[in-house]
């Protein structure tokens, strides 16, 4: 059975949240779903289980309570809310690693409409890096709608 990653990163922890909190109340009633949480502030009650990875990046730091985590999840998708500072081609290489074949991955970069100076690089590597890409400022509705509607 192949399985589902959706990673969502951005700088915003409050938009990363709205959107991961559509992405459950849309794919709930047709599928099981673990949220994995290793963004800069926890994302409270998402309504589905949800495991807390705190103490560093997923991509580094956590790589291997990641790789560890994954085959033990039963759902069948796994929503993933990112650290800000996450680095985002070493998130693909640990996704890789984790995921192997039996899991297809998807990931939404919510980027700074008008980023300062010293966000640009960080947008930019996400852009870089991300399946779809939407302004922060998208409702998360639109983000979710536009996001699933993405070939595997």
């Amino acid at each position: 059975m192949m399985r589902q990653m959706i990673v969502v990163m951005g700088l915003s922890e409050q938009r990363k949240g709205d959107v991961v909190r559509a992405l459950v109340a849309h794919l709930l009633p047709h599928a099981s779903i673990t949220v994995l949480d290793n963004g800069g502030l926890p994302l409270g009650e998402t309504g589905t289980p949800t495991l807390r990875f705190s103490g560093g990046c997923i991509c580094c730091e956590l790589a291997y309570k990641l790789i560890k985590t994954l085959p033990t999840l039963e759902s069948e998708v796994v929503l993933l809310n990112t650290s800000p500072f996450i680095d985002p081609p070493l998130m693909q290489r640990t996704l890789a690693n984790a995921c192997g074949e039996r899991w297809t991955t998807r990931v939404i970069a919510l980027l700074e409409h008008e980023p300062p100076p010293l966000l640009r690089y960080p947008n930019e590597r996400m852009r870089a890096h991300a399946d779809v890409t939407f302004s922060d400022e998208t409702p998360a509705e639109e983000v979710v709608n536009a996001a699933l509607c993405l070939p595997l």
